[in-house]
């Protein structure tokens, strides 16, 4: 997401490191919260949220939580598009 370190940063040390795993996990509510609280900051009135398959993460429950706490403030979106991808 390019939050933390850059994506040159991040394949740097992927080629550095043979023995670095990659590793993924939902994001926090809160985390997500403080990203919609961004948007609204910057004029955004909605936000349409993709999510990978509801059934292989919780990514999907955990936008819809942030949709029903920031109901009064900005319209969130959720779609589960029931997809994933491997490479």
């Amino acid at each position: 997401d390019g939050k933390t370190i850059t994506a040159k940063e991040f394949y740097n040390i992927l080629n550095e490191n043979s023995n670095v795993g990659v590793k993924t996990s939902q994001p926090s509510i809160g985390e997500l919260i403080c990203y919609f609280r961004d948007l609204i900051k910057q004029g955004y009135k909605k936000a349409f949220v993709l999510t990978i398959s509801q059934k292989l993460s919780g990514s999907y429950n955990v936008v819809c939580q942030a949709q029903k706490q920031l109901k009064d403030e900005i319209e969130i979106i959720p779609y589960n598009t029931n997809t994933v991808c491997f490479s």
